[in-house]
C-alpha cells in the first residue's frame, strides 16, 4: 500500500538528503555500566581551614573511571595548574603545578577540552601526579576517556557541578584533600 504510494513521487524523494544521527555513547552511558565491568569511583574533596578543621566536605558522584586508568584507590592533596582560572585545561606544555614540598601524593585538577586526555594525563604525571579527575563541561555527566600510553596514573572523569567552589578555595590557598574511592560495579 505504502509502495503504490511513494513510487510515483520517487523522483522527487531521491535529491533530498536525509540525516540520521548517531550516538554511540549512549550505549555506554546507560544505568547498566555494571553488567559491563565498569567501576565507578567514588570522588570526595575535603576543604580544610588554615587551623586544619574541616571546612566543606564534597561529593562528586557518579565519576568515571578513564578506560585504560588503573581502578584503585587514591588519596592526596587536589593542585589545579598555576595560575588557578589561566589554564584549567592543562593542555599548555608550559603549564605548571605548584605542589607544596615534601607532598607524596597529589592530585591534579582539569577542566575537559582543548587536548586529549592523553595530553592532560601525561602533563600532570610528568610533575609526579598520582591522578588527574577532569571534569566535565556544560553540565554534561562523565564520559569513559581514552588515553591509551598514560601509565599508572588514575584518571577519573567528574561532572563540572560543585567545581567552581572548588577553584575558588584552592585560588584562596586553602587546602583540598581529595579522595578517589573504588566504588562498586
Amino acid at each position: 500500500m505504502i509502495l503504490k504510494w511513494i513510487l510515483p513521487y520517487w523522483n522527487y524523494l531521491l535529491p533530498v538528503p536525509i540525516l540520521v544521527q548517531f550516538y554511540p555513547y549512549a550505549f555506554l552511558d546507560t544505568a547498566d555500566d555494571a553488567n559491563r565491568g565498569y567501576v565507578l569511583p567514588d570522588v570526595k574533596m575535603t576543604v580544610l581551614n588554615p587551623d586544619g578543621s574541616v571546612r566543606d566536605s564534597i561529593s562528586f558522584d557518579p565519576g568515571r573511571y578513564g578506560l585504560q586508568s588503573p581502578r584503585v584507590a587514591v588519596k592526596g592533596l587536589l593542585v589545579a595548574p598555576l595560575p588557578v582560572n589561566e589554564d584549567p585545561f592543562g593542555c599548555n606544555p608550559q603549564t605548571k603545578f605548584h605542589v607544596p614540598p615534601n607532598t607524596k601524593q597529589w592530585i591534579a585538577l582539569l577542566k575537559r577540552g582543548k587536548c586529549t586526555f592523553k595530553q592532560k594525563i601525561l602533563q600532570a604525571a610528568s610533575y609526579n601526579a598520582s591522578a588527574v579527575v577532569i571534569y566535565n563541561i556544560s553540565g554534561e555527566g562523565p564520559v569513559t576517556m581514552t588515553h591509551n600510553g598514560t601509565g599508572d596514573t588514575v584518571a577519573v572523569m567528574i561532572k563540572e557541578s560543585k567545581i567552581k567552589m572548588i577553584l575558588y578555595y584552592l585560588a584562596n590557598n586553602m587546602t583540598v584533600l581529595t579522595t578517589i574511592a573504588v566504588g562498586s560495579q
